[in-house]
């Protein structure tokens, strides 16, 4: 099948659909990208218990509770459990290395 030549009075209108079919084509890949993100993030909780908090730093009890009487982390309370914020914990780690 041989496509016909376009002339000079389809012109306009046949760019029309080629910007047209970019727009759609580039809010497909735009799609696509914010799907792949949202599913490549591994899910984690943000509150934590000790002993998962403690399972994510490598560290035992006693060196927790240290930090958090130095102040390094955060705690909150609800009734008599104590909790850490994933989000904070993971602030608080900063690289040595520059």
């Amino acid at each position: 099948m041989v496509a016909e030549k376009p002339s000079f009075e389809t012109m306009p209108s046949l760019l029309l659909q080629v910007q047209e079919n970019q727009k759609k084509l580039a809010q497909q890949i735009s799609d696509f990208q914010k799907s792949f993100e949202q599913n490549s993030r591994p899910t984690q909780k943000e509150i934590l218990t000790i002993e998962e908090t403690c399972a994510l730093l490598g560290v035992n009890r006693s060196t927790l509770y240290k930090w958090e009487k130095d102040g390094v982390v955060l705690s909150y309370g609800l009734e008599k459990r104590r909790y850490y914020k994933y989000s904070e914990i993971m602030e608080r780690i900063v690289p040595l290395n520059k």
